[in-house]
C-alpha cells in the first residue's frame, strides 16, 4: 500500500524501492523472490528477530563521490574494492586493512 502497488509487482521493487536488513551500523539489501500467502520469500536468510527496513534509492554520482571523499580522509590503510550483483546496481565501496 505504501509504494501504490499490487502484492505480487513487489519483486520487482529491488531497483526502486529495496528492503534493507538492519545488521549493526550497516544496511543490507534484501531482494524479494515471490509473495506467498502473507508472507515474503527472500534471496537473503531473513529472522524474525531482524530488522527490516524500506529504502529510497539515492542519487548514486552523489553516494560514490562522497564515499571516495571518505576514503580518502581514513587514517587507516586500505584500498577500495567494488562488488556487484544482480540485484544490485549501486556500487559498495570497501576499505580492507
Amino acid at each position: 500500500e505504501i509504494l501504490h502497488i499490487s502484492e505480487q509487482d513487489i519483486t520487482t521493487q529491488t531497483f526502486k524501492n529495496p528492503f534493507g536488513k538492519l545488521n549493526g551500523d550497516d544496511i543490507c539489501i534484501v531482494s524479494i523472490k515471490e509473495v506467498k500467502g502473507n508472507a515474503l520469500t527472500c534471496f537473503r536468510q531473513v529472522n524474525d528477530s531482524d530488522v527490516l527496513v524500506l529504502l529510497e534509492l539515492g542519487n548514486y554520482k552523489e553516494i560514490v563521490h562522497n564515499t571516495i571523499r571518505q576514503i580518502h580522509s581514513s587514517d587507516t590503510a586500505g584500498f577500495p574494492a567494488g562488488f556487484g550483483s544482480v540485484f544490485r546496481k549501486l556500487p559498495v565501496s570497501v576499505s580492507v586493512v
